[in-house]
């Protein structure tokens, strides 16, 4: 429902609404991962973005956003559960050795040398046999 130009105390400044919509996609990236240290990050990325949020959402109209920082007390609350959980699954879970190998993309030496370690380069190209 769109809001009523008519009523500029009740309109956020410009930016609040992405911002929300930037929480949104930093939960989606925490839901949709698999692995669990990309799971954690995008969770720490969401809970940084949260309490910035709040920041924000303060310093909006007090004619709506008391309604707003209930709901992100709340928030707040269980991400501080959730923070918790993905602690002890990683404790359980994470390999020894973070995978340095990425699925999807193609990998080039010039850009990602790391991943190519233990590797000579070779000065002739190998020799098919006949």
């Amino acid at each position: 429902m769109p809001l009523p130009d008519d009523q500029p105390a009740f309109q956020p400044r410009p930016g609040w609404l992405e911002a929300l919509a930037g929480l949104r996609a930093d939960l989606m990236t925490f839901f949709t991962s698999t692995q669990i240290g990309l799971k954690r990050d995008a969770f720490e990325r969401f809970c940084t973005r949260l309490a910035a949020f709040r920041q924000q959402t303060a310093s909006e109209s007090p004619r709506w956003n008391c309604w707003y920082l209930e709901a992100l007390t709340v928030w707040e609350a269980e991400a501080a559960k959730e923070r918790h959980n993905l602690v002890d699954q990683a404790a359980t879970l994470e390999p020894i050795a973070q995978n340095r190998y990425r699925a999807g993309t193609s990998l080039r030496p010039e850009s990602n040398r790391p991943v190519f370690f233990g590797r000579e380069e070779q000065d002739e190209p190998a020799q098919l046999p006949p």
